[in-house]
């Protein structure tokens, strides 16, 4: 696709809206209000800034609505910050359906989303890797519960439960050091938003037509502020929501014949794969903060965040054909069409239920003693991701007989024609398939996080009403994680069970999208499968651990500890604001594995006995970093505010790029499905990655809630982490008994992220009539990304977009509010292949995502107000391909979904 097509629907707009909102551009010289972004729980409390207050406007004082901190407030906010930050207040997020953070945060600008299962799951800050980032609840780490990754998983958290999103794209040395491409930040909500309290319920239903199936979703929120007596003030408030969604994704998945069997044609398929997938998500979120104001100068807080989801895929069916490779001349038509005797036609099921858990707590206050403010928390940190069972059904018929032929050059790709209908009747009898197997999976991994930091801070006058202020502080965060598996198997009898067993009952789904072109055949019923396999009878015996030895080689537990300690200084004279400053991190990390189903080191044969017993194993690893940043802020006129930051910040290896198992290390390589790789394993030696960023940003804000900005960034990155694949040849190499290869990860002398984004969001209130309710935001984000992939492999940097948009067309006026946006992450590469590979393998990319989605509500009273949302209005699929954009290897089908519902406050 080529840059312009994806570019007119931002650049149209945005021309129109700049040139209306130029001729608009106050020349108020009012003196500003300077200071930090308002993330401290203490500094978020009754936040009332206006446009007006601030300067940045002249218009009518913005007051705090009923319903929270609205975005005029957030971009006084931004105004007022010393650093590059990005504020979404939950008043504009409640204004699109977005309904997790995930989905919130593609509004702020730089943002790109990568998606799976239907819905926004990971963000990309200015397109970095999610793994090179953090996501903090009010300040404290939330960790992943994928298992070594650092990404948190942001469809498992309500955006409801926050009162702004935080982005901060340049880091100050109060701040944990970790984010090469940022921090976002979910602040939550305080009771003195609502000065006059508040009991809301929001009731909706849900329609999804991929499977015809209805949904529900509710969530409550009550505050309330209670005096004390004198000055002392309580405030509570509770939030929580719920969810129960049923819907359907249909997949359609191939492998390429490998080059070295020299296929007649380049498209030649080595298999296709129909998946069908029914999921079943029960979701929900307590969100609670607690604040004792005993003056202005002493205060206690103590919030939580809890939510986390259900997902059970009942079922997941799959239909695989394979041996579908065009070797020869006379199978390839002069229309690109090929006939193949598939050598193998597989069907299989999977039951599985996992469970995800995210938790993040702190309690502390501030006091002011004579001058001298003391900050203080302690936090404690939860994740899981637990798996009780993913039971897995297989049935095989390896006799088939006649052909079947495809062709995969339509549609560059995206739409193959495929036929069954040679095959004889074996898509469709259900005698024909023999049952293959039955197996089990457990899993369990967690993480708890401990943390304590303390922060003080004063001021020094230097005369008139220039000040500088000194700030200190030290933190630590204790993280310890645990990881287990375990994998069993049925036992086959000798009496054969074909799919046509009475037992058994089939039905056929729906035709695969686009167009219903696809079809799966027969397939049985989970029910039927799961009641006469579950059990011991004539057909299989009881589940068993396979191997136990070799699970174990796939647990391991970890401790990651990280001490800080800090020191800032900062001066205000007139116009301008100057910072200097240093953060020392020192980490100190333990951890313990299994060597298991490995060759016995002791005795030096390399082709001796495997190991009898899995061998325990631990190391630790330390190292320290000083991280020195600067900051400068010039204010031309209250509306025009130009900064220029420098700071240095760190990006740990992951659990399996630094822990030597020979279990872990394939994350990020094609090499965890090649059979020619015999070892993965983690480098213990491995260096954080260290970023050096500058970044210049200049915003205006022609008018209360607006915003015209302009950011340049440079990232040049020291000891970036890449794929190491290495060759053993000559006798004895592990498996061939010729070749070994293996795969893990080493330092890169450096990589570098440059980039310039823009953001723009005004209403047009100055247009005459029902014309002032229109309005709109965008930002775009142009990057680019160079680096050594592997040794002597350069290349766009690994989940790095090159370009991030998201557009909006808002309307606002009368109780009527209407917002259609769409957003467009480009293709990341996720996937790096193996120049060294015996077979086939090459890079593989998340491809360009476009999704357009719209929200209308209207209100009654400001008491009463319905709403409609339309998710995915275009039908959006989730495409991967290798190589090049005409080789795709996966897409999914999710189509739109719909809900509705009301709001309404007591």
């Amino acid at each position: 696709m080529q840059l312009n097509h994806r570019l007119f629907g931002f650049l149209v707009p945005v021309l129109f809206c700049i040139l209306i909102s130029s001729a608009n551009v106050s020349a108020d010289t009012a003196a500003p209000v300077e200071g930090q972004a308002n993330s401290a729980p203490a500094d978020s409390q009754g936040n009332t800034m206006s446009a007006s207050v601030t300067g940045v406007s002249e218009l009518p004082e913005v007051t705090v609505k009923a319903k929270g901190v609205d975005q005029a407030a957030a971009f006084d906010q931004m105004h007022d910050s010393l650093n590059k930050v990005n504020i979404l207040s939950q008043d504009q997020i409640n204004q699109t359906p977005a309904k997790t953070v995930a989905q919130a945060a593609e509004q702020l600008p730089g943002v790109g989303l990568l998606h799976d299962t239907s819905e926004a799951r990971y963000i990309t800050i200015r397109g970095t890797d999610p793994n090179l980032d953090i996501v903090t609840f009010n300040e404290t780490i939330i960790p992943s519960y994928d298992e070594a990754a650092r990404s948190v998983d942001l469809d498992a958290i309500p955006a409801g439960l926050f009162g702004e999103l935080q982005l901060y794209k340049t880091i100050l040395p109060n701040m944990d050091a970790q984010g090469i491409g940022g921090q976002l930040n979910l602040v939550p909500k305080y009771a003195n938003d609502y000065p006059s309290g508040l009991f809301e319920l929001k009731a909706e239903g849900e329609y999804f037509p991929e499977r015809d199936q209805p949904g529900v979703r509710g969530d409550l929120t009550w505050a309330e502020t209670y005096n004390l007596g004198g000055n002392t003030n309580l405030g509570i408030l509770v939030d929580g929501g719920y969810q129960y969604s049923k819907f359907g994704i249909d997949d359609l998945e191939n492998d390429y014949t490998d080059p070295s069997n020299n296929p007649v044609v380049a498209n030649s398929i080595k298999d296709y794969q129909f998946r069908y997938y029914d999921y079943e998500r029960d979701r929900a979120g307590i969100g609670t903060n607690i604040n004792l104001d005993f003056d202005k100068d002493n205060k206690l807080y103590a919030n939580l965040m809890y939510s986390g989801y259900d997902e059970y895929r009942d079922p997941v069916w799959h239909t695989q054909y394979k041996g579908l490779d065009a070797l020869a001349a006379n199978q390839v038509a002069s229309d690109g069409t090929i006939t193949a005797d598939p050598s193998d036609v597989n069907k299989s099921g999977t039951d599985e239920l996992t469970q995800f858990r995210t938790l993040a707590s702190g309690v502390g206050g501030q006091n002011n003693l004579g001058g001298f403010i003391l900050d203080y928390k302690a936090s404690f940190a939860y994740t899981e991701q637990y798996v009780p069972y993913s039971y897995g059904y297989s049935f095989d018929d390896t006799s088939v007989t006649g052909s079947l032929t495809y062709n995969n050059l339509g549609n560059n790709g995206n739409m193959p024609t495929f036929n069954t209908t040679g095959l004889n009747g074996t898509d469709t009898n259900a005698a024909n398939f023999l049952y293959g197997g039955a197996q089990n999976s457990t899993s369990l991994y967690q993480v708890a996080q401990y943390g304590a930091k303390a922060d003080g801070k004063f001021d020094i006058p230097l005369g008139g009403d220039d000040t500088s202020t000194v700030k200190f502080g030290a933190a630590m965060r204790l993280e310890y994680s645990t990881n287990s598996t375990q994998s069993f198997s049925s036992a086959l009898t000798s009496t054969p069970l074909y799919l046509n067993n009475p037992a058994f009952s089939l039905y056929s789904p729906s035709y695969y999208p686009p167009d219903n072109i696809y079809n799966m055949g027969p397939i049985p019923t989970l029910g039927s499968t799961s009641s006469l396999l579950n059990n011991e009878n004539q057909y299989q015996g009881s589940f068993v651990e396979t191997d136990p030895n070799g699970d174990q080689g796939g647990d391991y537990n970890n401790w990651e500890d990280v001490y800080a300690g800090y020191a800032m200084y900062t001066v205000k004279a007139g116009p301008m604001e100057a910072m200097a400053g240093a953060r020392l991190e020192v980490t100190h990390i333990q951890y313990n594995w299994f060597l298991a189903n490995q060759l016995d080191p002791t005795t030096g044969d390399p082709t001796g006995p495997e190991l009898p017993t899995p061998l325990a194993e631990t190391g630790t690893i330390d190292y320290a970093n000083i991280l020195p940043s600067l900051g400068f802020k010039y204010t031309f006129n209250p509306d025009l505010v130009a900064r220029m930051n420098y700071s240095q910040t760190i990006a740990r290896p992951t659990q399996n790029q630094y822990i030597p198992s020979f279990s872990l290390g394939s994350a990020l390589s094609a090499q965890s499905g090649n059979n020619d790789v015999q070892f993965t394993f983690g480098n213990p030696n491995l260096k954080p990655m260290v970023s050096n960023n500058i970044d210049f940003s200049w915003e205006l804000y022609p008018q209360k809630a607006a915003i015209l900005g302009v950011d340049l960034f440079l990232k040049q990155i020291n000891n970036y982490i890449a794929l190491n694949y290495s060759r053993v040849e000559g006798a004895g190499g592990v498996g061939s008994g010729g070749v070994t290869d293996s795969l893990n990860y080493f330092n890169i002398p450096t990589a570098v992220i440059d980039g310039i984004e823009f953001q723009y969001q005004q209403q047009y209130t100055m247009l005459p009539g029902l014309l002032g309710g229109l309005g709109y935001r965008g930002s775009i984000s142009f990057i680019g990304s160079q680096g050594e992939l592997s040794p002597g492999v350069y290349g766009e940097l690994p989940s790095q977009s090159d370009l991030i948009w998201e557009t909006g067309v808002f309307y606002k006026q009368g109780g009527l509010t209407v917002d259609v946006a769409g957003n467009f992450t480009g293709k990341v590469l996720t996937t790096i292949g193996d120049p060294n590979a015996l077979s086939y393998s090459p890079n593989i990319y998340y491809d360009d995502f476009f999704q357009i989605n719209a929200k209308a509500q209207y209100a009654f009273t400001k008491d009463f107000s319905i709403y409609g949302d339309w998710n995915n209005i275009n039908n959006a699929d989730l495409r991967f391909y290798q190589a090049a954009p005409n080789y795709p290897i996966q897409n999914e089908y999710y189509g739109p979904s719909f809900d509705g519902g009301i709001d309404v406050t007591f």
